[in-house]
């Protein structure tokens, strides 16, 4: 009676706890997720089933327990699917297989229960089992599969290690409820659902390997203890002094080995650890050598390769890849982060992409700044969101944690490592390890990325500046060559015009009395032609001087006002001849500089010249000087055609002409305003000018009036 009563409790419990598990599976966020759902359905189904077993003893209860077992198989033959992630392009073929085989069952209970026939009976056993047995055979066959499948993969084959424990309570419990062992089978099978549930919706699963090393630790360091306490009381036993109790003796030693436990445990669970390859690495001495070795590379790519290799030498990585983050945008103009440069270490293949900017995967790595797991990305609910593309990409690495290289708020690189070579996981201190790391990393990627910047920057300069010295050296050699042909033209031009004025001086002299009035005019005209070309020359002259650097300053002390009276005076009669009114702006004010004589007259004539000749009739010039802050300013404005705002820069430049060339007439070569420039620029001064189209210029300069 008791052990009924403890059976009912038990499968009682049981049951409950399975709906109970059921609806903490239902609330969980990877409910969402269609695994969740079978999860949901198969703990619902145990619950049910499990109260079926409390119905009274008879055919129907019996029934019962075998389509259960049945039933309860071929659900977790797919829930196995679900959980293994395995390919369920099979599933109808199971699905029409097992519908016939259920259909063919219960025709033989029919029959067997009708017909009252033993032998049916026994067939109907035997069918049920080896159905039984070949749908867990089944589940067992995925399972070991994908076990195999993730040697490389630690992560993934310690969650199918919980799966294959699974599975393997839940076999033992339907042979020990076969045999009649219903409280056994029941408490196996509740802890096998509480695995398969743990299993499930927990993604940081206790690592069962580390388990058995702290197990075997603990059991090694038991066994020691034991041998020497057995040793220590027969030495006790055989050679203590005379009068020493033996209790006395045994207390001291078990005191004695109550001190030594703990030594001798962590001592052992070193020698396991490193037997098993869990962390063969100093991590203080890892730090310090990876830091001393980076932090003298400043070249970006020698950097890039050996930081990869340090970590992947210094953890027993076994392979292991460092990407260059840059952002752009893909072909459809989505933001990107690609992956720009590649230095892998051990690696096969290096398989280049990009994260879309609304990836989960690139929102983690570049805000979150901490290692990510493939297995988190594999599992984790705020991951299902990757595109289909990506995750493949991501799998295709073979990469089993990335590891994020940040500076301040900007992702730079990515670190791609590989299983461990030992096959062993990746720890939380290899993951503040790999962190610091990547810390160190960043810095030292960001200065070698501004060493090759001004590099590249100096480069650049360099190049610059060997094509402006070259454009320099041409534009020297073409300032030479006009300047040597200007020299030609200008000393093979003097010869003839000084023979043709001394002829003219001649025919003034003795020969106008012989001449008639038309004559004379046409006499006139010759005599201001050749002076206008003699003037011509005189310029191309002074230019070419200047071009050549040879317009060297003859500086002495005069009066400034005084020279722009005696200058302009003398162009009075000019401006009459067109009925312009040539103002002269003096207050009587002396303005002392200390300049060229010649230079700033050849400068004060050429601007009012040009004012008189490109004022029509009846307007009005201004001239002005004055002094101020040391410097000493001169300025021409009138009230002429005025000229193109576009046009006004290239006055100051030889041979510059604003008006048509066949239709200029006298007007010049184009050097006056140019010698005025050069006059300034010699005398550390500038010019400056103003002009408004139809209402007139004005044209000046200004120098210090002391020069050094």
């Amino acid at each position: 009676m008791i052990a009924n009563y403890l059976d009912t409790l038990i499968v009682a419990t049981s049951a409950i706890a399975h709906f109970v598990a059921a609806l903490l599976a239902l609330v969980r966020p990877a409910y969402r997720r269609g695994f969740a759902r079978l999860l949901v359905g198969y703990l619902t189904a145990v619950g049910i089933w499990e109260l079926g077993l409390l119905l009274p003893a008879g055919a129907m209860q019996e029934r019962l327990v075998a389509y259960g077992f049945l039933l309860l198989a071929f659900y977790f033959l797919y829930l196995t699917q679900g959980f293994l992630r395995v390919d369920d392009s099979l599933e109808r073929p199971w699905l029409i297989g097992g519908a016939v085989t259920l259909l063919v069952l219960i025709i033989l209970d029919v029959l067997a229960a009708s017909l009252t026939w033993q032998v049916l009976r026994s067939v109907w056993l035997i069918a049920l089992l080896l159905v039984w047995g070949g749908l867990w055979g089944r589940t067992a066959v995925f399972t070991i599969r994908a076990y195999r499948d993730t040697e490389r993969r630690p992560l993934h084959r310690n969650r199918i290690s919980y799966w294959l424990l699974v599975i393997l309570l839940i076999i033992v419990a339907d042979l020990a409820a076969l045999t009649g062992s219903l409280t056994l089978a029941t408490i196996l099978r509740l802890l096998a659902t509480i695995l398969a549930a743990y299993a499930s919706l927990t993604y940081r699963l206790i690592d069962l390997g580390l388990v058995l090393d702290r197990i075997l630790s603990h059991l090694l360091a038991v066994i020691v203890i034991g041998l020497l306490y057995e040793g220590g009381y027969i030495y006790l036993s055989e050679f203590a002094p005379a009068g020493v109790s033996p209790t006395l003796s045994g207390a001291g030693l078990v005191m004695l080995l109550v001190l030594l436990f703990q030594p001798i445990q962590h001592g052992i669970q070193s020698l396991v650890a490193r037997l098993m390859a869990e962390n063969k690495y100093d991590t203080n001495r890892t730090l310090r050598e990876y830091s001393q070795t980076i932090s003298n590379i400043v070249d970006l790519t020698e950097l890039e390769g050996t930081a990869v290799r340090l970590i992947s030498e210094a953890m027993e990585i076994s392979y292991g890849t460092l990407y260059l983050i840059d952002t752009g945008e893909d072909l459809v103009g989505r933001s990107v982060y690609q992956l720009i440069s590649v230095h892998g270490f051990g690696a096969d293949k290096l398989v280049l992409g990009s994260f879309t900017a609304n990836s989960p995967v690139a929102d983690y790595l570049a805000k979150e700044r901490r290692p990510l797991m493939q297995f988190d990305i594999d599992l984790q609910p705020r991951f299902q969101e990757v595109e289909q593309l990506e995750r493949e990409w991501l799998a295709d690495l073979g990469v089993e944690i990335f590891v994020p290289i940040c500076v301040q708020d900007r992702w730079i690189g990515l670190l791609g490592l590989g299983p461990k070579v030992a096959g062993t996981r990746y720890y939380d201190h290899d993951l503040l390890l790999l962190s610091t790391l990547a810390d160190q990393t960043a810095v030292a990627l960001e200065n070698a990325r501004l060493v090759a910047d001004l590099v590249r920057l100096n480069r650049d300069l360099q190049n610059a500046y060997a094509s402006l010295e070259q454009a320099n050296q041409q534009l020297q050699e073409r300032d030479q060559l006009k300047s040597d042909f200007i020299g030609v033209i200008s000393h093979e031009l003097r010869t003839p015009f000084a023979h043709i004025g001394f002829a003219l001086q001649l025919i003034e002299q003795h020969g106008l009395d012989s001449l008639s009035t038309a004559q004379r005019e046409e006499f006139n005209n010759l005599q201001q032609g050749v002076k206008s070309a003699h003037d011509m020359v005189e310029n191309l002259v002074k230019f070419a001087s200047f071009v050549k650097k040879q317009g060297a300053l003859r500086c002495s002390e005069f009066d400034f006002a005084e020279l722009v009276v005696e200058v302009v005076r003398p162009l009075q009669p000019l401006a009459a001849n067109k009925n312009i009114q040539l103002h002269l702006d003096e207050n009587g004010a002396s303005l002392s500089v200390s300049a060229d004589r010649d230079r700033l007259t050849d400068a004060i004539h050429h601007l009012v010249h040009n004012a008189i000749k490109f004022t029509p009739e009846g307007g009005q010039i201004h001239v002005r000087m004055w002094q101020k802050n040391a410097h000493t300013s001169f300025e021409v404005q009138d009230t002429g055609c005025g000229i193109p705002d576009g046009k006004l820069a290239e006055l100051w430049d030889g041979f510059a002409q604003i008006a048509d060339p066949l239709k200029r007439g006298t007007e010049g070569i184009g050097l006056g305003l140019t010698l005025v420039k050069y006059t300034a620029l010699a005398h550390n001064g500038d010019v400056f000018a103003h002009s408004a189209k139809s209402i007139g210029s004005l044209f000046g300069f200004t120098f210090p009036s002391e020069q050094e």
